[in-house]
C-alpha cells in the first residue's frame, strides 16, 4: 500500500472506457512528475491498459497506442515505477473521483486532500486490498 498524494480531476471526452483509463494514467504520470515523485505505483481497473504498459503490446485498441507510448516514455523517467491491475470493487475511490470531474469544468487538484464525500470510499478501498 502506498501513500495518498491527492486527487486531480480533469474533464475530458473519450470514445470508450479504455481510452478514458489510458488518458487517466497519462495524466497521473504527468502529475507525479510535476510533484517530483521518484518512485511511483499506479493502479487501474482496466486490465488492457495495465497489460500494455507492462509490455503486452497487443492488449489495447490501436487508437490508444499514442497515449500508451507517451505513458511508457514518461514512466522511463522515474527511478522506479509499477502499474498494477486492481478490481473495480477495490477501486471505487478512483471511480467516484472521476465522477467529480463532471462537476468541475476545469482541472481541479486536491493536494494531500480529497473532495468532501470521498473519504469513505478511500477507507473502504484500503480495507478491501
Amino acid at each position: 500500500m502506498g501513500i495518498f498524494h491527492g486527487i486531480r480531476c480533469i474533464p475530458t471526452t473519450t470514445v470508450d472506457a479504455e481510452q478514458a483509463e489510458a488518458l487517466a494514467l497519462l495524466e497521473a504520470i504527468k502529475w507525479a512528475k510535476e510533484v517530483e515523485l521518484k518512485e511511483v505505483n499506479f493502479e487501474g481497473d482496466c486490465n488492457n491498459v495495465v497489460m500494455v504498459v507492462n509490455g503486452h503490446r497487443k492488449a489495447i485498441h490501436w487508437t490508444n497506442n499514442n497515449i500508451i507510448e507517451d505513458c511508457i516514455y514518461l514512466l522511463g523517467q522515474f527511478e522506479f515505477w509499477s502499474c498494477s491491475f486492481v478490481k473495480r470493487t477495490v477501486n471505487n475511490a478512483a471511480h467516484v473521483a472521476a465522477k467529480f470531474s463532471i462537476e468541475f469544468p476545469v482541472k481541479t487538484d486536491w493536494n494531500n486532500s480529497y473532495p468532501t464525500g470521498i473519504e469513505d470510499y478511500i477507507q473502504a478501498d484500503k480495507k478491501a486490498i
